[in-house]
């Protein structure tokens, strides 16, 4: 009811659905985790770059990495 009254479109928003990440990635996303424990800013921005390219992106929470597709 406040959606329709404040006009925020909420029926229109996804939630999050689970999708299919392939085994390479999540490899992608550990050698990434490795390299921020280790403070090897370089090295993650470089496994976060090639994820993207691969159609992926990483979100880092408090929970640990999540990925989804771009």
């Amino acid at each position: 009811m406040l959606d329709g009254i404040l006009g925020l479109k909420l029926d229109h928003v996804k939630l999050s659905e689970k999708i299919d990440v392939p085994d390479h990635i999540h490899a992608l996303v550990q050698r990434r985790e490795t390299a921020r424990r280790e403070k090897d800013w370089s090295e993650s921005d470089v496994l976060r770059d090639e994820i993207a390219t691969q159609g992926f992106v990483v979100e880092d929470t408090p929970e640990g990495p999540v990925v989804r597709a771009l």
